[in-house]
């Protein structure tokens, strides 16, 4: 609702432009009171964008595990980690410890693949970087119920 400043400008009375300035000033002000609130609202989704991106992609930090569980599918949890191009090295080291699915694995933490015989700190890395490309970590916890399940199901898969 912006007023011209066109021909009925020059055509107006000296009190006339006075309240059409007023106007124009008002709905300026009003106009960046507006776009200082989105620009707000703006800063602060991005800032919610990044730690979503942050805590999914990089390291899924301060996740509430339940949140976490309910975005990984059963089917997720139940590939086979061989699918994965580790090296000989981490692949021997993670079929010796009888981890042979997505959903034993990131039950294991960092400690618990560092016990495993000739597992260091290469093969930890390596381990770490394959879950994130998968949106998984290490550490994770499942509930009693989901814990049932995936044994249940991991049951049905042949292993060798």
């Amino acid at each position: 609702m912006a007023l011209s400043l066109g021909g009925i400008y020059h055509m107006c009375s000296t009190s006339e432009r006075y309240e059409q300035e007023t106007l124009l000033e008002e709905q300026l002000c009003q106009a960046t009171a507006e776009i200082v609130r989105l620009r707000g609202a703006l800063e602060a989704i991005m800032d919610v964008c990044a730690d979503v991106k942050l805590a999914t992609r990089i390291k899924l930090t301060n996740v509430p595990e339940a949140l976490i569980l309910e975005n990984i599918s059963l089917r997720t949890l139940l590939r086979r980690v061989d699918a994965l191009k580790f090296s000989v090295r981490a692949q021997n080291g993670l079929r010796h410890s009888q981890i042979f699915f997505f959903g034993d694995l990131v039950q294991k933490t960092e400690l618990d693949i560092l016990r495993i015989k000739n597992c260091g700190r290469k093969t930890l890395k390596e381990i770490k970087e394959a879950l994130t490309e998968h949106n998984l970590r290490l550490g994770l916890k499942f509930g009693p119920d989901f814990q049932a399940q995936f044994e249940a199901a991991k049951m049905s898969i042949p292993v060798h």
